[in-house]
């Protein structure tokens, strides 16, 4: 009887134990080699999980998560970035997550900055380098240094998603009109990049009653600009149309 259940049990003792030998030590094989991830259990090379070592497979994280986790990054600040992507969490971390973060940090955005500006805004991974350094530049045309661009961005990392022909220039193109210099443009897109976030029709109604009171200046608007109607009606006398 016990030589039977020897039998029986030995070779599921042994099963996993071949298939890890047979992949660990057949480099020449063409299927999918097993890899040890520092702190983490081994998983497939090349492939999207990681498993983390005593885990069941609901516990497994994507290399990306993984990546974010080396940084040491809190489980708050990646479940943000997670719940961004309601699907699935696909971001590859060669094409997507490593690209995006070099980038931030090479506009001199602190560890700090380039974490706050992700968390607070994960669409930024799915923005190409393509697209952000022609960004980049147009800003710096529209008068801002670099340590200015990344003011901005770390401090509203959407104004990455606003395009800067149909949406901030004609904006910029009215503050100029109504007397803004650039210098002005510039310090309103660095220190409140979301006053130019608001729609064109807000900001010109917003100019014109500052203008009305004699209170328009480059500071008195980006605080207006942000108000809601009622405070904003309260403090300068203005009433909304709409009713």
């Amino acid at each position: 009887h016990r030589a039977r259940r020897g039998r029986a049990v030995l070779p599921g003792l042994l099963l996993p134990l071949s298939i890890v030998l047979a992949a660990a030590l057949s480099p020449w094989r063409s299927g999918p080699r097993l890899v040890l991830v520092r702190g983490f259990a081994p998983s497939v090379a090349g492939g999207s999980r990681v498993v983390r070592r005593g885990s069941s497979g609901r516990d497994a994280v994507t290399p990306a998560e993984a990546y974010f986790e080396s940084l040491v990054w809190s489980e708050d600040d990646i479940a943000k970035v997670k719940s961004c992507y309601r699907r699935r969490f696909h971001l590859s971390l060669e094409n997507h997550v490593k690209p995006m973060l070099t980038w931030l940090a090479g506009l001199g955005l602190s560890d700090a900055q380039v974490r706050k500006s992700v968390v607070g805004f994960p669409r930024l991974f799915t923005y190409s380098l393509e697209r952000m350094k022609p960004k980049e530049q147009r800003l710096l045309d529209l008068g801002l240094d670099k340590s200015q661009v990344a003011k901005a961005i770390a401090m509203f990392p959407q104004i990455c998603s606003l395009s800067l022909e149909a949406n901030l220039k004609p904006k910029v193109r009215l503050l100029g009109a109504r007397g803004f210099s650039q210098t002005d443009i510039a310090r309103t897109l660095a220190t409140s990049p979301q006053s130019l976030s608001h729609s064109l029709e807000r900001i010109a109604s917003r100019i014109g009653v500052l203008e009305a009171v004699g209170q328009l200046t480059d500071a008195s608007f980006r605080t207006a600009v942000t108000m809601t109607d009622e405070k904003f009606a309260s403090r300068f006398g203005w009433t909304s149309k709409k009713k």
